[in-house]
């Protein structure tokens, strides 16, 4: 946690810096909305020993124990994002986003044991899916007419939502957090109104209510933005 918070904090401070570039450097008025449309891949989000563990210990809080033999982890690692921002200046621009993260199925099969019911064979399906609305400061460094880089900083709103499946039982709930967001990335400028995007992004400690365990999620995504 003090490593993503740190990264945050080195993110934060870049973007101040790449500010104060422009009170000393003349550029053309690049300022203007924009609208953008991003597709990604999810690098790292729950991993499956996390989930076997949140599993059993969900299983013991209930005075029930569980002996898992087989698990599966399948995520779909494709995702979505669109955003809207205002280039308040060539430097820095605040931008609204709304990520659609990838789904995460897991399946863990074994023995189930109740000092009621005595033991019997578990499975449970799990899918846990998060979506919702970020809001971030950019900093924006030109490194020629065509080519820049940028920091981001800010928060993601997200709703966790897990549904469940055993021999048993069957639900669905859900979880919103805010969520610590930073990243780093580069644009190519395709003549006055199109842009090419390339971003990685870092969600710290996404919330999620079945299991009560809270995850990352590192992903990078590539879009175009037409700058109006």
């Amino acid at each position: 946690m003090k490593i993503e918070r740190a990264m945050l904090g080195r993110t934060a401070g870049a973007i101040l810096l790449f500010v104060g570039l422009s009170s000393g450097t003349a550029v053309a008025d690049e300022s203007g909305w924009y609208l953008g449309g991003d597709f990604g891949f999810e690098l790292h989000t729950y991993s499956e020993s996390a989930l076997s563990g949140a599993l059993a210990s969900d299983f013991a809080r209930s005075d029930e124990g569980l002996a898992l033999t087989s698990t599966t982890l399948r995520n779909a690692r494709t995702l979505w994002s669109a955003d809207v921002g205002d280039m308040v200046s060539p430097y820095f621009s605040v931008e609204a986003s709304y990520l659609d993260l990838a789904e995460l199925k897991y399946q863990g099969g074994g023995t189930g044991s109740s000092p009621y019911y005595g033991t019997a064979p578990v499975l449970v399906n799990i899918h846990i899916k998060s979506q919702g609305p970020a809001l971030a400061l950019v900093g924006v460094l030109p490194l020629s007419d065509a080519w820049q880089v940028n920091v981001r900083a800010g928060a993601y709103e997200g709703k966790t939502t897990t549904d469940y499946a055993t021999l048993a039982t069957a639900g669905s709930a859900s979880e919103t957090s805010t969520s610590l967001m930073a990243g780093v990335g580069c644009a190519y400028i395709l003549g006055s109104h199109w842009m090419l995007r390339l971003d990685y992004l870092h969600l710290d400690h996404l919330d999620e209510k079945t299991l009560g365990t809270p995850f990352n999620v590192d992903l990078v995504k590539a879009g175009v933005a037409y700058v109006f």
